[in-house]
């Protein structure tokens, strides 16, 4: 295979994402399975390993639990980003959303999410208002919001002047930080500019071969079905992490999952903290502590190897 000399970071905003390891997955499993064809991703999630393995020239089949996902990653191929869906979304309407299936609400529960964790607001209280008022004036330019703005802040910022709005973004955050303090706080960090765009590129790409919706369980006879040749598969899974708390899939059992990964007929790479699978990566990755600060950590991703028992 033929290692691209040239990858996007494609992929839905979402908790958990590896769209900044991505690459590097993609060469630690390919060491493994040179000679892979078809890739398949069965907690798929933002589609970043979905979207980097097409990248690698392999097949993709793309499974994800979650039906608004789904649904609006299929939108997504097909059409760009609604001009009425760049807009402030308020916390009331955030509410509203969540549960629901439909591609503008899994849009608004993912980008408008802290952490893309389709549960909690973006945005804390204390600071909503002002991230509104800087939202307004780098997404639409408005200039009442940026005199609003400037007066609860106490500054004289002045009207960002790029033609798109990432570099509004990034000449607004470059006046938030000369500023200093608290007040710089609630305005430099506005990456919900950066949502809205990398979710925009996806239209740029055929998202994968093939969207569903499918438990992890039922995975395994379909995949038992295969007659693809063993060395051309990969299996990825990148599942709830176990010993963590935020992800929303309650109903998700690691032993279970550790049995359905020893009973399938072609290897399976996993990425998680901790696995009772052969360790063969780590990778070193930023996490986002708390919504209120610019506190970061690194964590270690580690990419674990199950090798099927070949009959």
């Amino acid at each position: 295979m033929q290692i691209p000399s040239k990858v996007y970071p494609y992929r839905l905003p979402y908790m958990g994402s590896k769209q900044n390891i991505a690459y590097s997955l993609m060469l630690a499993i390919l060491q493994k399975k040179p000679k892979a064809k078809y890739f398949f991703d069965i907690f798929g999630g933002g589609a970043a390993m979905s979207l980097m393995a097409k990248q690698f020239g392999l097949k993709v089949f793309y499974t994800e639990k979650n039906a608004g996902i789904v649904n609006l990653l299929n939108f997504l191929k097909d059409n760009k980003i609604p001009d009425d869906w760049i807009r402030w979304i308020s916390r009331e309407e955030f509410k509203e959303c969540l549960g629901k299936d439909d591609p503008f609400s899994a849009f608004v529960s993912v980008v408008w999410s802290f952490g893309n964790n389709r549960q909690a607001y973006l945005f804390g209280k204390d600071i909503e208002e002002p991230k509104r008022l800087a939202f307004e004036v780098i997404v639409n330019q408005d200039e009442q919001a940026l005199e609003d703005l400037n007066k609860m802040l106490g500054c004289k910022l002045r009207m960002p002047k790029g033609a798109d709005v990432h570099t509004r973004r990034l000449q607004f955050t470059r006046q938030a930080k000369k500023i200093g303090g608290n007040r710089a706080i609630a305005i430099e960090r506005m990456e919900l500019a950066d949502k809205l765009a990398l979710t925009q590129s996806l239209t740029q790409m055929e998202c994968c071969s093939r969207l569903q919706q499918l438990e992890y369980l039922q995975q395994l006879e379909y995949l038992q079905q295969l007659e693809y040749p063993y060395d051309e598969v990969i299996i990825y899974c990148d599942p709830p992490y176990r010993g963590t708390a935020e992800y929303t899939d309650n109903d998700f059992n690691p032993k279970e999952f550790d049995e359905w990964v020893r009973k399938l007929k072609y290897d399976c790479f996993i990425s998680e903290y901790d696995a009772p699978f052969e360790q063969i990566a780590s990778f070193n990755k930023l996490a986002l502590l708390n919504n209120s600060k610019t506190e970061r950590t690194t964590v270690a991703e580690k990419l674990y190897y199950h090798k099927a028992e070949v009959k």
